[in-house]
């Protein structure tokens, strides 16, 4: 599954729109900018390592970037 480049854009883009979303929604308030990264670290690197197997889990690294690159691009967005 995660080997499929088709798989891993739409899980990226999952990963960006989401929390851009989340963090745009919230008028880019600091807190929600604070707690968006905490929510996606404990997701990435607590959740998905024990209840997710390793094909679907992909890289926890990987997917973290991606949500604080969403995180930044909704705080950014006017």
């Amino acid at each position: 599954m995660s080997g499929d480049p088709s798989f891993d854009t739409v899980s990226q883009s999952a990963h960006f729109f989401s929390a851009a979303f989340v963090v745009h929604a919230l008028h880019g308030h600091w807190w929600a900018i604070v707690a968006c990264v905490i929510a996606a670290a404990l997701k990435e690197f607590w959740y998905d390592q024990h209840y997710e197997s390793a094909p679907v889990r992909g890289s926890n690294l990987k997917d973290f970037t991606f949500y604080c690159i969403g995180i930044a691009a909704g705080a950014l967005i006017p």
